[in-house]
């Protein structure tokens, strides 16, 4: 008899609650560090996280908020500072924002 194909587990879907909570648990986990290049190195891991929810739920003012601050805690030059600004625009510009909502960081 042959052996039975494994099958991968099925991955979770990512929810924007659960990116913003990875991503506010790598800032706190990046602001230990006094050595630059490891806490650049988890604040990108917090952009990613970020981005992650503002595109999972973009008519989120909160996660905009979110996505900004951390780009401005990254930034370093005038590109990166003209990213912040762009999103900052970006989350301003929503008409019909969800917040607050299931999806908000907010204690109830």
């Amino acid at each position: 008899m042959g052996q039975k194909k494994k099958r991968p587990a099925p991955r979770a879907k990512q929810s924007p609650p659960s990116s913003a909570a990875e991503g506010t648990v790598c800032v706190k986990v990046a602001s230990v560090y006094e050595d630059l290049s490891t806490k650049q190195k988890y604040l990108r891991s917090v952009i990613e996280s970020a981005r992650k929810a503002v595109e999972l739920s973009p008519d989120s003012i909160e996660f905009g908020h979110f996505d900004a601050n951390l780009l401005y805690e990254a930034a370093s030059d005038g590109r990166e500072y003209e990213e912040v600004v762009q999103e900052c625009h970006r989350a301003l510009s929503i008409e019909n924002s969800i917040d607050p909502a299931k999806d908000s960081l907010q204690d109830k």
